[in-house]
Order: C-alpha cells, then sequence, then structure tokens
C-alpha cells in the first residue's frame, strides 16, 4: 500500500486537501472531529497516545468514556 500525499488546512475551516486529485474533505462528522484531526496534523512525525488526546479534548470525561468518544 502506498501513502497517498494530502495537506491538512487548519486555519479558517479544517480541511484535508489530497494530492491524487480526489475531492477535498471539509466536512466532518462533528466540530470535535476536525480539531482531533487539526492537532494531529500539527504533530508532524510524534507519537500521539490516546490518553494524551482524551486528556486535551475530554478534560472532564472518564478515561473510558474519553476513550469512546476518541473511536
Amino acid at each position: 500500500m502506498t501513502a497517498t500525499r494530502c495537506e491538512v488546512g487548519i486555519l479558517g475551516q479544517v480541511r484535508v486537501v489530497f494530492g491524487d486529485g480526489r475531492p477535498t474533505v471539509a466536512r466532518f462528522r462533528t466540530q470535535k472531529a476536525a480539531q482531533v484531526l487539526a492537532y494531529l496534523a500539527l504533530q508532524v512525525g510524534v507519537a500521539v497516545a490516546r490518553e494524551r488526546l482524551v486528556a486535551l479534548f475530554w478534560p472532564d470525561a472518564d478515561p473510558v468514556a474519553g476513550r469512546n468518544s476518541l473511536n
């Protein structure tokens, strides 16, 4: 499997632009999903633990509920 180059725009509306001619993705199921993608896009080359994402995006949730939200 080969990787497809893409760009993630995070200023204004979060969007994904694919380099292989596929359409741009600018609509996400939730605002939180777009925020998580934007955060991960900024962490190029860095492994981000699920626990870190849960702590950042669902700080008041219990750990199990936070992990389920991440799914």
